[in-house]
């Protein structure tokens, strides 16, 4: 059986099943989670250079592969010249979110999980990746952020979404500089 293509966006091609992760007691899939950060790439940031949203399957790759030069392929050209970089982080049953603030203080590196810290040795290894590949084998701090906590086991897509939406919005909307660190209150329901 073929699958129906609803539409494509900016080389995102979403089908019916892809929209039936949208259903309550389903979680995201990383379509819709691409789909998501292309469009916040594309119409919130509108061309701002400076932050940068990784698709699912290159953030997979980046936690997955051990070949850096395949990763690297994979990668946006230039990735150490973005001041942000957010990168949604799974392992199969939870997303959560990671996020790279170059110039932030203490901590560049910022984890918001909505499932305690569910995925943070998934976080940590794309964190150690990242880092292989932009400065070589340097740790640097990474915070974990206090957010509000699914109360089920499927909406962790649903807060990543929404995570990046109001990090990214901040960022676009207000114009902070990407210098200033990372930090936000997510009211708690």
């Amino acid at each position: 059986m073929r699958e129906t293509l609803l539409f494509a966006y900016h080389g995102v091609a979403v089908y019916s099943s892809d929209i039936k992760s949208l259903r309550e007691g389903h979680w995201l899939n990383d379509t819709i989670l691409g789909f998501y950060f292309e469009y916040l790439t594309r119409d919130i940031l509108r061309g701002d250079s400076s932050i940068v949203l990784l698709k699912p399957a290159v953030v997979q790759l980046l936690q997955q592969q051990t070949d850096l030069n395949s990763v690297l392929q994979a990668l946006p050209p230039d990735l150490y010249k973005h001041e942000i970089i957010f990168m949604p982080i799974g392992n199969g049953t939870h997303w959560s979110l990671l996020v790279y603030c170059r110039q932030a203080y203490p901590a560049p590196f910022h984890y918001f999980d909505s499932m305690a810290n569910a995925n943070f040795k998934h976080a940590l290894a794309a964190k150690l990746k990242l880092e292989q590949i932009l400065f070589g084998s340097q740790q640097l701090p990474m915070v974990t952020h206090s957010c509000p906590q699914q109360e089920n086991s499927y909406d962790c897509g649903v807060f990543v979404v929404l995570f990046a939406d109001l990090l990214v919005r901040r960022y676009a909307d207000l114009r902070l500089p990407p210098k200033m660190p990372v930090q936000v209150d997510i009211p708690r329901a």
